[in-house]
């Protein structure tokens, strides 16, 4: 690709914006406080800070301060190291199949088979530390909090991880990102430790802290098979184990199961026994989750050999990309649209007709990037405009095989992605996905871009139509 490389002008990165990244960290460290793993640790908080308002002298605005603030520097460290590693992890395999896995001891934790600690030592340290009070003991009371939450807290940094991987942002910034998301996460703490007397306006926790538990197990279920059709879709392709059906399926047996536990049909080990009749909350969520259930199972047939069923609307455009769907015939190379993975070849063959080249940086793992090349690329009119370019995919996670005349084997399409996304990173200044190029290759033998498109999913679709046309310009 460095032949490439020399034909094109220095990368722009364009105008994100920093402070869309800095609201969007504080929003998911808000929508954290919400998870089973912090709610309870409410009460926890409040009583040890009761305790220290009854003591003489205590400077509770000071105790108030190191504990949040202890929070937030734990905190910050732990998401500023996932940020600046979150797009290699996020496709790594191996990775995906410990997050799975992890998901499911959650799953299972959650259901109430057993509980989660920590190890008894490093607990009892850190109990031991927390109860002797003081800024000391207050500091210790904030790290076992850290600890035990950020099983929580982690998978909601993928709320804003997608922008901190798009390259735009520096390790300063997302360094102010990471603190962004880990105060907005510790400022209610704050006030609870400085005002302990609040707790009392709170609601107890009771059944329906349970109930909210039991439902998050079905969702972190749901949440790991996902994870481990993406390591399987790194290493076999087509899946042999985990294929969309397989994953559609048990997704449509976890609503049902999760809409027959909330009308009270059964109730886990440490559900109380139940009432007399179920609350209009439950009922309403149940209800959700069978509709869910009952609109995506037509999914699960097919149309004659090939065509699937495919429900109307955007809830299940979401889901057939969020469980990346195998390429159908028109998504592969010979289809309605002939995507190549060569770069140079196309720019050359586009130079010699005086034409132009789409190129689109996907990648197998991508959701947004199903979701646009499902609902957008097979548009008619979007169609007709790709026609008249030369077109190139440029897979940055794995490159599939159908783009190979001699089955390559894992490791060559691996290495190919790599070099894909080094290309884009050194090109465009981007490692986002997806990223939409229109390059035009000038007869002097330099290649000069017309136009970068960087929205994720492509809400506006005649912004992107126009985007094809005023390349073809």
């Amino acid at each position: 690709m460095k032949a490439v490389l020399d034909q094109l002008p220095p990368p722009d990165r364009g105008n994100a914006s920093f402070w869309a990244f800095i609201a969007t960290a504080a929003f998911w460290g808000f929508v954290t406080l919400l998870t089973p793993c912090v709610f309870p640790m409410i009460p926890i908080t409040v009583s040890i800070f009761l305790k220290q308002s009854e003591k003489q002298g205590t400077n509770v605005l000071a105790l108030a301060l190191v504990y949040a603030v202890t929070i937030v520097i734990l905190l910050s460290v732990a998401a500023l190291t996932l940020l600046t590693t979150f797009s290699r992890l996020a496709v790594d395999p191996i990775t995906n199949v410990l997050l799975g896995a992890l998901f499911v001891v959650l799953a299972l934790s959650l259901f109430g088979l057993f509980e989660l600690t920590l190890p008894s030592s490093l607990s009892t340290a850190l109990d031991n530390r927390a109860g002797r009070g003081g800024y000391l003991g207050t500091m210790f009371m904030a790290a076992s909090f850290t600890v035990v939450s950020f099983t929580c807290v982690a998978p909601f940094l993928g709320g804003f991880s997608g922008m901190a991987a798009s390259g735009n942002f520096s390790t300063l910034e997302l360094a102010a990102g990471a603190v962004t998301f880990a105060t907005a996460f510790a400022s209610p703490f704050f006030l609870l430790a400085l005002f302990p007397s609040v707790i009392k306006k709170l609601p107890k926790s009771g059944d329906w802290m349970n109930m909210i538990k039991v439902t998050m197990g079905f969702l972190e279920l749901a949440a790991a098979l996902k994870f481990f059709r993406t390591a399987e879709l790194r290493w076999l392709t087509p899946p042999q184990y985990f294929t969309y059906d397989m994953v559609l399926a048990m997704w449509v047996a976890i609503l049902v199961a999760m809409s027959l536990y909330l009308f009270g049909v059964f109730r886990t080990l440490h559900d109380p026994e139940m009432h007399d009749h179920v609350g209009p909350w439950r009922i309403i969520f149940a209800l959700i989750s069978l509709g869910l259930a009952v609109y995506l199972m037509p999914a699960l047939f097919s149309q004659g050999a090939k065509e699937r069923n495919r429900p109307v609307g955007v809830v299940y455009a979401w889901v057939d990309s969020f469980l990346l769907p195998e390429p159908s015939a028109a998504e592969t190379v010979g289809g309605d649209l002939p995507w190549s993975a060569d770069l140079r070849r196309t720019l050359d063959d586009a130079r010699a007709k005086g034409g132009r080249v789409f190129v689109d940086f996907t990648g197998v793992t991508c959701t947004n990037c199903k979701l646009n090349e499902r609902d957008v690329f097979t548009k008619p009119e979007v169609k007709e405009l790709f026609k008249k370019y030369g077109l190139v995919q440029m897979y940055t996670d794995t490159v599939p095989e159908y783009f190979y005349e001699i089955a390559p084997g894992i490791d060559r399409q691996d290495a190919d992605a790599a070099f894909n996304l080094k290309f884009e990173k050194q090109a465009f200044g981007e490692e986002q996905l997806p990223l939409y190029v229109i390059l035009r290759p000038e007869p002097t033998g330099k290649t000069s871009v017309v136009g970068v498109y960087r929205e994720g999913k492509i809400n506006n679709e005649a912004g992107f139509i126009e985007f094809l046309k005023n390349g073809l310009k």
